[in-house]
């Protein structure tokens, strides 16, 4: 299975904690996603006041093996993250189709977080969990609660 990397939850989790340079690609790119996508490693380099190098280094920071596979991931996490933030094109949409629409955007979500999760996280959590003195789950609202305390 191919690793997904999610260039904006990277980007959101790892702000902050690049090199001065880095983190000035890291700022142009968050500020400028769209933008991002369809630039040149020279041009997004230009912008943020950096090397071609620090460009690239800063895409093997966050994950990516060089800057193409980077602009692939970003376009696609971009893609992903604007289904949640588009209104409906109609502006009257019926009922059952605003429900279909709905649940398909959560579905597409878990899909994207399962796609993410690998065999070896799932054992990492695991050996965790047994290690622990104690282990607290807890819900918000919801199925979560009921789930927290099925545990």
């Amino acid at each position: 299975m191919v690793e997904v990397i999610d260039v904006l939850m990277n980007l959101e989790r790892m702000n902050g904690s690049f090199n001065k340079r880095e983190q000035r690609v890291a700022d142009f790119v968050r500020a400028n996603l769209d933008k991002a996508t369809l630039m040149r490693q020279s041009d997004i380099a230009s912008a943020a006041d950096v090397s071609v190098a620090t460009v690239n280094r800063f895409c093997q920071t966050i994950g990516c093996s060089g800057f193409r596979e980077f602009q692939i991931w970003l376009a696609r996490s971009v893609a992903v993250g604007m289904q949640y933030l588009r209104e409906p094109a109609e502006s009257r949409i019926e009922p059952a189709a605003l429900v279909d629409h709905v649940f398909s955007t959560i579905v597409d979500g878990l899909n994207l977080a399962r796609s993410q999760i690998t065999k070896e996280m799932i054992d990492g959590a695991c050996q965790l969990i047994v290690a622990a003195r104690r282990v607290v789950i807890f819900g918000t609202g919801g199925g979560s609660t009921m789930v927290a305390r099925e545990a």
